[in-house]
Formats: C-alpha cells, sequence, structure tokens
C-alpha cells in the first residue's frame, strides 16, 4: 500500500488532511489495509461508515454508466487504444443533466430515503 496509497494522500492532501472513506464491510478491509490505516493515523483520519450503508458515491454510478456505454459500444474493444476511444466516445454522450443529478445531494438524498434501502437508480 505505501507504493500507491501513501504517494496518492501526499500528492492530493500535502497538509494531512486527507479522509478515507471506509464502510466497514469485511469483505473489503484486509488485516493489512487495517494495518496501514493504523500506522497513518496521526495525519490521515478514516470515516467509517455502516456496513450496507446508503451508496452516495457518485463516481461508482458514473464508472456503471461507462462501463455500460462501452458494453453496449458497437465494437467491442480489443486494444487499449480502442477502449481509450471507446470510453471517450461514451463520455461524450452522457447527458449533462445526467452529471448534474450525480453531484446533486439533495436530490441523491432524496432518492436514497425514498428507496427505503433499496437500491437506487441515478
Amino acid at each position: 500500500m505505501d507504493d500507491h496509497r501513501h504517494p496518492f494522500m501526499l500528492y492530493y492532501h500535502p497538509h494531512g488532511n486527507g479522509v478515507f472513506q471506509q464502510d466497514n464491510c469485511t469483505s473489503r478491509r484486509s488485516r493489512s489495509a487495517i494495518a496501514w490505516l493504523d500506522e497513518h493515523s496521526s495525519y490521515l483520519s478514516v470515516m467509517n461508515l455502516p456496513s450496507r450503508n446508503p451508496d452516495l458515491n457518485h463516481i461508482a454510478h458514473l464508472w456503471d454508466v461507462l462501463e455500460k456505454g462501452v458494453k453496449a459500444y458497437h465494437a467491442t474493444p480489443v486494444i487499449l487504444t480502442e477502449l481509450w476511444t471507446a470510453l471517450a466516445d461514451v463520455w461524450q454522450a452522457i447527458p449533462v443533466e445526467s452529471f448534474r443529478k450525480l453531484v446533486s445531494i439533495p436530490h441523491r438524498v432524496a432518492v436514497v430515503i425514498k428507496a427505503r434501502g433499496g437500491p437506487t437508480h441515478f
């Protein structure tokens, strides 16, 4: 983790104000990850959330849109440049309103509350 996470955090949070969002789902928490976070707790905060918390992570939903778009692409990408082209085309085709919905916290919270813990569709 030191090879990847530490340089990332130092680059984006040079003043030690970085926060990791941890949902406490045991299937995604390794002993080494927990130990690493404990070791670096002097400059790195961990925000613990309950497992199965409503997913308000807009990036995850955007990745889903991109994945579905690439799968529906007219030709399955075989090499990296084809994948890059497909991703760029799909990205350009996403309506601006989709981005607005993804970053609108009031909208997202209202949808999560309406779903009563069930799946949401952004």
